[in-house]
């Protein structure tokens, strides 16, 4: 490799969706043939593509790549009626049986490796960056395998499987894909001579049927030539993915850098890095992380801004320092793609609408905005007052019209600011988790696992003058209640 900047190369599945039914399409050969001359067909699935952006230098240049590849196939399917969506799963599928290639390789995966390859309709995305050869791939991957649980808590994208059911997981997939033979983080071996030997006695041992089946967490990429992350789901926000290939090349340049000074290159410790990345799938960035430096609990944002100051000077020489930091700010800000998916079900109460928020972010398109202060933009910026059925449904309790909060309202909003999104939407889901536990639960027609109350997390104050006109209406209700009881 030539002195200069590695580069990075984004390589995506993507769901195939038919836009009337939004359920997924067995069509990604139509898809493919229309668009013409990009992407691939899933080895497996004939509802899912597989595209790749060229070696990008920058972040920005790479976020363009992927916001043109999914464009493209966009704009192919329009006159087919279909879409692509990003994300590790989608909550509407029909029967399998209709979306399974019956190619003969196929068909020797499913004999081979029945429900694995039956069940699951799951896309992740590979990352590569630029490695001078194999051994550097491997040593790298050994270095920065720590790593990985961070950056799968930022792509985390798939809360609901097939079903449509809540997993309680903010990324199934990974979870799913745990189940696969060689699914470990790390191949746990430090030299590509040894990396080779492994995945010949895999092949031998008939666990895989080839090469190509091998898919560790981080792993050297085709032909030795890079470090290839495939920790990630598919995430709906290419910013997301994005901010996830600018800190996995700054990692790779930092461990390089060190290897080639000397440093000592050993076999991770694997049952500790199972256990952060399942700490990472479980939460996502709305709970805690384990800290790669201390193996302890920490904030999930607390571990990822610590790691992206840790990289400031690898950032800094790549020109992606600034846009590292805007990502990340708006990544905290809003959430990981599993926490707005299950926002958008307990706000609107159906599958179809969570796919069509999928659909949306893939496209790049984002959702309306109440407009609001600058003072309160953070805060409110994504707030959409709900529809009611009141003659003015647009009124609401908390703010005025223009987007200051309401008089009695001044001080919980001040506090709310204090606390910050971040936070508030941490402290939202652990009490979520703890209703869960104390079984304030209930279950959906349809779905066999429960889910918790909707709580709103902010308080709904009633002044002593609005008091005063409820509580006759509210003691007459009390009392009629309690008449009907004696009645019956």
């Amino acid at each position: 490799m030539e002195a200069g900047l590695r580069t990075m190369v984004v390589e995506e599945d993507l769901h195939v969706l038919d836009t009337t039914s939004r359920e997924l399409a067995p069509r990604a050969a139509e898809l493919l043939a229309r668009r013409g001359g990009h992407g691939a067909g899933e080895e497996l699935r004939n509802c899912v593509v597989r595209v790749a952006t060229d070696p990008a230098q920058s972040a920005a240049e790479l976020r363009s790549a992927l916001r043109a590849e999914r464009a493209g196939l966009n704009e192919a399917g329009i006159e087919l009626g279909l879409a692509v969506v990003a994300a590790g799963a989608v909550p509407l599928v029909p029967p399998g049986s209709a979306l399974v290639d019956e190619s003969p390789k196929t068909r020797r995966l499913l004999a081979d490796y029945e429900y694995l390859a039956r069940d699951q309709i799951y896309c992740g995305v590979r990352i590569r960056v630029e490695a001078r050869d194999a051994d550097e791939a491997v040593r790298v991957s050994c270095r920065v395998s720590p790593y990985l649980p961070v950056l799968l808590a930022l792509t985390a994208s798939s809360p609901f499987p097939r079903d449509g059911s809540d997993s309680g997981y903010a990324s199934c997939r990974s979870v799913a894909a745990s189940q696969w033979p060689t699914a470990a983080p790390v191949a746990g071996v430090c030299s590509a001579a040894e990396f080779d030997e492994l995945v010949a006695d895999l092949v031998a041992s008939g666990v895989v049927v080839d090469a190509s089946m091998v898919g560790f967490g981080v792993q050297p990429g085709p032909g030795g030539r890079s470090v290839e992350l495939q920790v990630g789901d598919a995430c709906p926000s290419s910013d997301a993915t994005v901010l996830a290939a600018a800190l996995f090349r700054a990692l790779v340049e930092r461990e390089a850098a060190a290897i080639a000074n000397g440093a000592e290159v050993t076999a991770p410790a694997e049952t500790r890095l199972r256990a952060a990345l399942w700490r990472a799938a479980r939460s996502g960035l709305e709970g805690d992380l384990v800290d790669p430096a201390t193996f302890r609990a920490r904030p999930a944002a607390d571990v990822v801004s610590d790691l992206v100051d840790s990289l400031t000077d690898e950032l800094t020489r790549s020109g992606d320092l600034d846009t590292v930091c805007t990502l990340l700010d708006n990544a905290l800000y809003n959430g990981s793609s599993a926490f707005r998916q299950r926002q958008t079900l307990r706000r609107r109460g159906h599958a179809h609408d969570v796919v069509d928020l999928l659909a949306a972010e893939t496209a790049g398109v984002s959702g309306p905005r109440s407009a609001v202060p600058d003072a309160h933009s953070r805060l409110f910026g994504v707030y959409e007052p709900i529809d009611g059925l009141d003659a003015d449904p647009s009124w609401d309790e908390a703010v005025e019209e223009g987007g200051s909060p309401r008089r009695s309202y001044g001080p919980l909003v001040s506090a709310l600011e204090r606390a910050g999104t971040v936070r508030l939407r941490s402290r939202q889901v652990t009490a979520e988790q703890e209703a869960s536990v104390a079984g304030v639960t209930f279950r959906v027609t349809g779905q066999e696992r429960p889910q918790a109350f909707p709580m709103d997390f902010v308080p709904r104050i009633i002044s002593p003058e609005v008091w005063r006109m409820l509580a006759t209406g509210t003691e007459q209700r009390a009392r009629a209640l309690d008449a009907f009881l004696d009645d019956i």
